[in-house]
């Protein structure tokens, strides 16, 4: 019996927004001014710079961005297609994906809110 392995693509979590984003999201740190400055000592050098707010954003560490539910369902989905590795690593692209989508939403939906509160 073969184990298959889904390769997880990295996301990172911004230190003032909360946000997670993949590494299109992220500026990469020769382009963060004032890097020294903004790191405090004993502190983990950041992956990035959050493109939303501008904070510092860090890799988050393996399975901390997926659910409970949702890797137990990606289980599920392992189980029952053993055999079928390819269509496993395929679903695990389309939930990044999804996931990338929702992020969206939810900032549209922050932009929308902003603006509507303005209109008032």
């Amino acid at each position: 019996m073969s184990r298959m392995t889904v390769k997880r693509m990295p996301r990172y979590r911004c230190q003032n927004c909360d946000r997670v984003f993949g590494v299109a999201k992220l500026r990469p740190l020769d382009e963060v001014a004032d890097l020294a400055q903004r790191i405090a000592p004993g502190e983990p050098v950041p992956a990035g710079e959050c493109k939303y707010c501008g904070a510092l954003a860090h890799e988050e560490a393996k399975g901390e961005w997926m659910s409970p539910a949702t890797r137990q369902a990606l289980r599920e989905v392992a189980e029952a297609t053993r055999g079928h590795e390819r269509f496993v690593a395929e679903a695990a692209g389309v939930y990044e994906g999804l996931a990338d989508v929702a992020e969206g939403l939810a900032i549209s939906a922050t932009k929308l809110e902003t603006v509507l509160g303005e209109g008032k």
